[in-house]
């Protein structure tokens, strides 16, 4: 089943979020996945948004910044450029924190597919 090798793909590469774009690869697809908290400008285009998150990819996700430590939580903007269009009608994204070394599962998020040609995908992400 195609989705599920996009989603162990796509939850591979987000169980690390390095400085650099993640790119991972499930039968015969890549895709880089890029993660910034910056604010994105209005109005950019495919290139304009990916050249954007490419300079301000986060290495660290920062919390918000609640009082209280459980109303905490991490909101970023999440791009997904695959090599070509996945041609599903979703995709997921598993988040794992790895803060202590071990892999922690924390969540499941699906991204539904609206244009099956497209290879960009903009996503909001709370994590938390």
């Amino acid at each position: 089943m195609r989705i599920s090798k996009i989603t162990a793909a796509v939850a591979f590469a987000l169980a690390a979020l390095t400085a650099f774009p993640l790119a991972v690869e499930a039968a015969g697809l890549k895709a880089n996945i890029y993660m910034t908290q910056h604010k994105i400008p209005n109005g950019l285009s495919e290139g304009g948004l990916l050249g954007f998150v490419r300079s301000h990819n986060a290495k660290i996700l920062r919390e918000s910044s609640e009082e209280k430590l459980e109303e905490r939580k991490f909101m970023a903007e999440m791009v997904v450029q695959f090599s070509s269009p996945p041609n599903d009608a979703e995709f997921h994204v598993k988040f794992f924190d790895i803060h202590d070394g071990a892999r922690k599962y924390v969540e499941d998020m699906p991204v539904y597919i609206m244009d099956k040609k497209q290879k960009v995908y903009l996503q909001r992400v709370k994590l938390p």
